[in-house]
């Protein structure tokens, strides 16, 4: 996709332009750092994780249930040969140039 037509999608839905955008953000994450400290940071990117496999595991559940079950998926799974526990296949990956 064009680079153009990406700052024209963004600036039409946000209402503001790119480049006050990114000094914003490298402004904040800046402040923040050095206000807080490497600690705020640590302590952010953990809650942000925790956020997105809080986020993962809800979808996974939600999903599960929607379809009737874990009985269902799993069936689901069965039938379309998705479930191979005792199938082992080594492959030997080779990288060329």
């Amino acid at each position: 996709m064009n680079n153009h037509l990406l700052l024209y999608f963004y600036f039409s839905v946000t209402g503001i332009r790119i480049w006050t955008a990114v000094l914003s953000t490298g402004f904040v994450c800046t402040f923040y750092t050095s206000i807080g400290g490497i600690k705020a940071v640590v302590w952010t990117d953990f809650f942000q994780a925790l956020m997105m496999y809080g986020s993962i595991l809800v979808i996974v559940v939600k999903g599960t249930i929607d379809l009737g079950g874990f009985d269902v998926v799993w069936q689901r799974n069965f039938e379309g040969e998705r479930i191979e526990f005792w199938r082992w296949v080594f492959y030997l990956l080779i990288f060329t140039l």
